[in-house]
């Protein structure tokens, strides 16, 4: 970027005083948009990266791909040159890559999105690679490899199942004494007070996992879900810092209200930050506002620490419970709950996904459950909110009895030249027929 910069020879040319100047506003740039990605992206972009610069190695070409300051002449060879070289990527990944759960080999989707986080990359890095279209049609056969020796099945994405209200339910019915792996259960405790209060926000709010709990070995700030995030309305009136009594005095009509913190989806709280959570309260075991009132009571935060403690901590001193074990409290508690099920069926992320299927189930527009689930894209609501058997069922049944009157205009009765001819040929027959 530096070089390309100080090659422009034109009268808008940038030509600081300072020699370093160039070298330190384009690393700025770059570094800038190097912290925009989610963590999780920045993951996966790096371990695209590192399989890419072994790959290029083993090509003698660098794997930066910087292509801008090529003269139009040598543009067909350059996009030749370059499908090639990201074809060549996508086939090693296809017969090196090793796929998720001991299986042999990833899948063409797997695949495709390493080339696509090489592509992100060098978006950030200044240089646009435009040279999909050829390489997607190496990515069309490797599906069709991929379907007919394993079958469609497997190309399938796996998705977790919905945790719901009733399920949730029976989570929080577990009697005190249950063990969960290497906890048990005292309902009374701090740590389960906060757990049940995780469960039930992640599900009320469609909260993510990273979103519930902070991300480990990171000090917790103003972007995170902390004791500061939450108020309440109590009585119509809104409250900051409400007392135990008024805790303890919550009514149908009073709400927890949670300011949403950055995520996946808005890192930069420019989306959803603005919009608060509304989460009624209601007696029953598994509503958030509830459950959050008795955490709230069980582990009071001086005013002062709470824009630095977790929301979910179970002592003052800020500790939650970590990533890991979340997951792993949860499934124990499933296999609990439900010893009959296979309980790797959900996940953490079932809150979520049971969010946006019990907003459907309920009849929430499509667009109601992306503004809900803050999502920003639709096709999320998509993947995520599904259609039950019963629903499934009613729709089919209700369609059965319909009569299906509808055409096309093509379909509409017409009087074209056939038709003239067909009525004409009538006609003559008739006056023929006549005698005259």
């Amino acid at each position: 970027m530096v070089k390309l910069l100080e090659s422009d020879q034109s009268h808008l040319a940038l030509r600081p005083k300072d020699p370093q100047a160039l070298h330190h506003l384009c690393f700025a740039t770059l570094a800038a948009a190097e912290s925009a990605p989610a963590p999780s992206t920045t993951k996966a972009d790096d371990l695209a990266w590192e399989r890419w610069c072994w790959y290029c190695e083993t090509m003698s070409t660098p794997p930066l791909r910087d292509n801008t300051a090529l003269s139009p002449a040598s543009g067909a060879l350059t996009a030749k040159r370059e499908t090639a070289l990201l074809c060549g990527f996508l086939l090693y990944l296809a017969d090196s890559m090793p796929g998720r759960g001991g299986n042999a080999s990833a899948k063409p989707q797997s695949n495709f999105q390493m080339v696509l986080a090489v592509r992100r990359v060098h978006e950030r890095m200044g240089a646009r690679m435009d040279v999909l279209h050829g390489v997607r049609k190496v990515y069309d056969s490797l599906i069709n490899s991929f379907v007919t020796s394993h079958g469609p099945d497997d190309l399938v994405p796996a998705r977790k199942e919905p945790l719901d209200g009733p399920l949730l339910q029976r989570l929080f019915s577990l009697s005190d004494g249950t063990t969960l792996g290497s906890k048990t259960i005292d309902w009374d405790d701090a740590y389960w007070i906060a757990w049940r209060a995780m469960l039930s926000c992640g599900f009320a709010a469609a909260f993510r996992k990273a979103v519930l709990l902070p991300t480990p070995n990171t000090t917790v700030g103003p972007c995170d879900l902390t004791r500061a995030s939450i108020s309440w309305i109590i009585g119509g009136v809104a409250v900051a810092d409400p007392s135990a009594e008024q805790l303890a005095s919550l009514a149908s009509g009073d709400y927890c209200v949670i300011k949403p913190p950055t995520s996946k989806a808005d890192p930069f709280g420019l989306h959803f930050t603005t919009k608060p959570i509304y989460l009624p309260f209601a007696e029953n075991l598994g509503n958030a506002a509830r459950n959050v009132a008795t955490l709230v009571t069980a582990v009071p935060i001086s005013t002062d620490q709470r824009p630095s403690v977790p929301l979910f901590s179970f002592n003052a001193g800020g500790v939650t419970m970590g990533h890991a074990e979340a997951s792993h409290v949860l499934q124990h508690a499933l296999k609990a709950a439900f010893p009959l099920a296979d309980s790797s069926r959900w996940s953490m992320h079932s809150l979520r996904i049971g969010a946006a299927t019990a907003l459907m189930k309920a009849g929430a527009s499509m667009e109601l459950i992306q503004a809900l689930c803050r999502w920003r894209s639709p096709k999320s609501v998509n993947i995520y909110a599904r259609i039950g058997a019963r629903d499934y069922g009613t729709w089919l049944l209700r369609a059965q009895t319909q009569h299906a009157d509808s055409s096309t205009t093509r379909n509409l009765p017409r009087f074209d030249y056939d038709g003239i001819i067909e009525a004409l040929s009538g006609t003559m027959e008739a006056w023929d027929g006549s005698g005259r």
